[in-house]
């Protein structure tokens, strides 16, 4: 047998092919069902712009009800993403509290930037009031 003396040479190759095939396969699953951090900031600050919304509905009550269910699917739409790759890229992040957290202090910033553009856009010119 011309093998023989190649076994673990043969083995360790094969080994090699199998887990570089399943990294590449868990690469490619990333590629296609978590969502790039990216545009996962800019999901997460829209989400919580409408949750803030319904939120101030409820307290005004309001007659006209926001079905949160038809909300977030506008806003995934919006953001060309699906409640399945959400729920994958919170899953997926969920796992890596740190990466999450870098994450959510980065939509907490840009909120507060939003809030902060908000209240000098309401403020009128002191000149206006004469």
């Amino acid at each position: 047998m011309i093998f023989k003396g190649h076994r673990n040479t043969i083995f360790a190759i094969i080994w090699l092919v199998a887990v570089l095939i399943l990294i590449q396969s868990c690469n490619s699953y990333r590629r296609k069902y978590i969502i790039p951090e990216r545009k996962f900031v800019e999901v997460l600050i829209d989400m919580q712009v409408a949750n803030a919304l319904m939120r101030q509905q409820l307290a005004m009550a309001l007659q006209t009800n926001v079905d949160s269910a038809s909300l977030y699917g506008s806003l995934f739409e919006k953001h060309e993403v699906t409640k399945a790759q959400f729920d994958s890229t919170m899953v997926y992040y969920a796992a890596r509290p740190k990466e999450l957290q870098d994450i959510y202090n980065k939509v907490t910033t840009r909120l507060k930037v939003m809030e902060q553009n908000q209240m000098e856009n309401m403020q009128l010119p002191s000149d206006s009031l004469r």
